[in-house]
């Protein structure tokens, strides 16, 4: 039978081995940690942003909608006085805010496909 001495590890000496190899494990586990919090807070940021984008781009697109009513009223008005000549800027902002909302979805479709 062998002790200790016999096989030339001290008590001591294999205490402070697996004290070594705990420390370099949890020091792996650290590293993975830090890592990976890192990288969910870049996905977070990418989420939050194309979350808050899709938001702004929806009041845009209330707001140009609403234009739009507008200036239907205001070329429906401009007609019903017999006076086809009020209505070009009318049909100008009509244009104007049906083109704004085109490109308004466009990114918004972007915003669908890309990943975080």
């Amino acid at each position: 039978m062998r002790t200790s001495k016999q096989s030339g590890l001290t008590v001591g000496k294999k205490l402070f081995t697996v004290f070594a190899a705990m420390s370099a494990l949890l020091l792996v586990l650290v590293f993975i940690y830090v890592a990976s919090y890192r990288q969910s807070g870049r996905v977070l940021d990418a989420v939050l942003y194309r979350y808050n984008r899709k938001l702004d781009i929806g009041s845009q697109v209330e707001l140009a909608t609403t234009e739009m009513q507008g200036a239907q009223r205001g070329l429906m008005l401009s007609f019903a006085m017999h006076d086809p000549g009020a209505a070009a800027p009318y049909t100008k902002l009509y244009a104007d805010s049906q083109a704004r909302i085109d490109g308004l979805l466009a990114e918004f479709q972007s915003l669908q496909l890309t990943d975080p």
